[in-house]
């Protein structure tokens, strides 16, 4: 079975996406890229925006073995890569075990295209589980124009009660909030550094 369309997502977006989920133990999300080093530039991304620490996990011999790193990592956010060396027999026994990664944190996984078609044929229960909760990494996507920038900058003064210089201000200083509207603020300002 082919992947179904998936919907473009930037690394921002995405990002910005999982961290206001939470930490909901047993949470999973796919981000679907090819490109060498996607997990270590996600795990870049979410630091500025998750609240949880959060780790990189590269996928281990056997599904089991897989399953019991991610197991314990309540409150602790996963990326987990590496998933293209599972086998047939690995999906199959990944969707068996699925009910463990109950145990687990706030999972995200990192696969190319191939991956997720092979997740979708021979771990039907997990593919179900992971729902609408699988999106393509694409930087393109979603690129606001000048006009949006400003209108959501717009909405973030009026519901902040704050200025531009009063976030910048405070990020100089240490003293940002650590929600993530600031963050995103200071990188819709192109101030993203200061984060």
């Amino acid at each position: 079975m082919m992947p179904a369309t998936l919907a473009p997502i930037n690394l921002s977006e995405f990002a910005a996406r999982v961290a206001l989920h939470g930490d909901k133990a047993g949470s999973i999300f796919a981000l679907i890229a090819d490109a060498p080093g996607s997990a270590e530039e996600l795990q870049d991304e979410l630091n500025v925006f998750s609240e949880q620490p959060v780790r990189t996990l590269a996928a281990e011999k056997t599904a089991e073995a897989t399953i019991h790193a991610l197991i314990g990592a309540t409150g602790t956010l996963t990326i987990l890569s590496g998933l293209h060396v599972f086998t047939a027999v690995d999906w199959t026994e990944f969707d068996q075990l699925r009910n463990r990664l109950l145990q687990a944190g706030t999972t995200v996984m990192v696969m190319p295209l191939k991956t997720l078609g092979l997740l979708q044929d021979l771990a039907p229960n997990l593919s179900s589980w992971l729902g609408g909760r699988v999106w393509r990494w694409d930087e393109s996507a979603a690129a606001l124009s000048p006009p949006e920038i400003e209108a959501r900058l717009m909405t973030l003064r009026a519901s902040s009660g704050k200025s531009d210089d009063d976030v910048v201000a405070l990020a100089k200083s240490g003293a940002l909030p650590a929600e993530p509207e600031y963050a995103e603020w200071l990188v819709l300002l192109g101030q993203g550094g200061l984060i």
